[in-house]
């Protein structure tokens, strides 16, 4: 059984630092609880609204630059949070704001804001808004909880950045993928939804670290890899039998994803040492 490397104790669930290597109980998991060297890189004895690289500046709070790195330091390691939030944000604008002011859901202007279709892939924005649009309440739910689940785990092995353009990469590349299907069908219809981008988390996790095991129900311990290949052999099984959206569902959009992200997984791996070494207890472990 693992001790930590501060007190000492006997942990069944160790918490690996990323950024020092060492073992910790949940006591010491924190950076600040076991002096992690990378807090050094925050610690400026100046402050930094003091930086003298601020002086002469017209901001009265402070400057700018100052605010954007206080800002780029607060979304660096959430941008999973962030992006669950823009979901939350974009769902009360579709299910309320719009309708109150007059644009009912399925209405020419709502499906123009929230929906990436076939008949006006020239509306760019959709692309982007679409993503965190979604079609009811367990769509909503369903997506919210994948993200939470493994987006963290990938942000913390990939960086914020790198993760955010996996997220919003594999949102748009599983939107081409079931709109130009569509297209090429004749379909009209329009997609909305995450499912994409969760997809291409599930497939980069996959590619990151296939040993990962997941807990269904807090019982049944799975490898990720084999909940990746049992869905998307599902996945391919119904685009083939029933086509691209059978059942009101972007199958093509969700394997398109689930492809992205696991070549955007196996680049990360190919180019950092560093994987996930620990998750929420009683949910995931490795």
């Amino acid at each position: 059984m693992a001790r930590c490397d501060v007190c000492g104790t006997a942990v069944e669930v160790p918490h690996h630092c990323t950024e020092c290597g060492e073992v910790h109980c949940r006591t010491h998991r924190l950076p600040e609880r076991h002096d992690c060297p990378s807090l050094n890189e925050w610690r400026d004895p100046q402050g930094v609204l003091d930086d003298e690289t601020l002086e002469g500046s017209t901001d009265p709070a402070g400057g700018s630059d100052a605010w954007s790195r206080r800002l780029l330091g607060f979304v660096d390691g959430n941008v999973t949070y962030l992006f669950l939030s823009l979901m939350a944000v974009t769902f009360f604008l579709q299910a309320i704001a719009f309708p109150l002011l007059g644009y009912p859901i399925g209405s020419d202007v709502w499906l123009a804001v929230f929906t990436v279709s076939p008949e006006h892939p020239e509306y760019l924005w959709t692309w982007i808004t679409s993503i965190f649009a979604h079609g009811g309440l367990r769509h909503l739910v369903i997506n919210g909880f994948v993200i939470f689940l493994f987006g963290r785990l990938v942000e913390k092995y990939s960086g914020s950045l790198r993760y955010a353009a996996l997220f919003l990469g594999g949102g748009i590349l599983a939107s081409v993928a079931q709109t130009s299907a569509a297209m090429m069908q004749g379909g009209t219809t329009g997609s909305l939804g995450a499912s994409g981008a969760a997809f291409a988390i599930m497939g980069a996790l996959t590619a990151l670290s296939p040993r990962l095991r997941v807990y269904v129900f807090y019982v049944l311990p799975l490898p990720v890899v084999v909940y990746t290949l049992i869905y998307g052999g599902y996945t391919v099984y119904l685009v083939e039998s029933g086509g691209i959206g059978a059942g009101g569902v972007a199958h093509l959009a969700h394997l398109g994803g689930l492809l992205a992200g696991i070549g955007y997984g196996v680049y990360l791996r190919a180019t950092r040492d560093r994987r996930p070494r620990s998750a929420d207890p009683g949910r995931i472990a490795e």
